[in-house]
């Protein structure tokens, strides 16, 4: 039930290290809950084939997107299952190809044994938030299914589910974020720890 434009702050950090950031809204508002993983994976799919055809339309003058290398996929929360399955499901031949996964604090949707996995090379953040993120679901069941040899695991401790969101959010996504634990640092720090993560990933 978040919105893109809730990550702005964050995002922002991360492009003024250098890098081109695409964050495409995959769900209108309330629509989650009727938004299917499949559903969601299907449009994410879409935006990154858009972005090898339309994305350097979009940029600033002078700023330049080079696809050639591949891209990251990154998700926060369910979004975190969308980019797995996303870099599971794409084609090596496919512009542009997927060269690594990065997960903030995900969470999957079934409890049950899901049968995933990636040796693409994987950055996994993780919370100690089992309100939002709960054992067995969190980031903990995500790096289990990275290959080992490339995959790296940074857990924040007294860091909420929700503290990479921007410090001021809509009327939805506070809410969304009031169900979650309260972290003892402020976003801002958050963000900033992110940022530098993303930006050298």
């Amino acid at each position: 039930m978040l919105l893109a434009g809730d990550y702005i702050e964050l995002l922002t950090n991360v492009a003024k290290a250098g890098v081109v950031v695409l964050a495409p809204q995959l769900y209108s508002p309330l629509a989650l809950v009727t938004t299917s993983v499949q559903k969601e994976q299907e449009r994410a799919m879409e935006s990154q084939r858009w972005a090898a055809v339309k994305l350097q339309d979009y940029l600033p003058k002078g700023v330049r997107a080079d696809l050639s290398h591949g891209v990251i996929v990154a998700g926060h929360s369910r979004g975190g299952l969308i980019a797995l399955l996303t870099a599971q499901e794409r084609s090596p031949d496919e512009d542009p190809p997927v060269r690594g996964v990065i997960f903030l604090d995900p969470v999957d949707t079934k409890s049950e044994p899901r049968y995933f996995y990636t040796r693409k090379p994987a950055l996994v953040f993780g919370t100690d938030d089992e309100k939002c993120a709960p054992k067995g679901l969190n980031h903990v069941k995500f790096f289990q299914q990275c290959h080992a040899d490339s995959a790296w695991h940074v857990v924040a401790h007294k860091v909420a589910h929700m503290d990479l969101l921007n410090s001021q959010l809509g009327w939805l996504s506070s809410i969304c974020a009031s169900v979650c634990k309260t972290g003892v640092n402020s976003r801002e720090y958050v963000r900033d720890f992110l940022a530098g993560c993303l930006s050298r990933s």
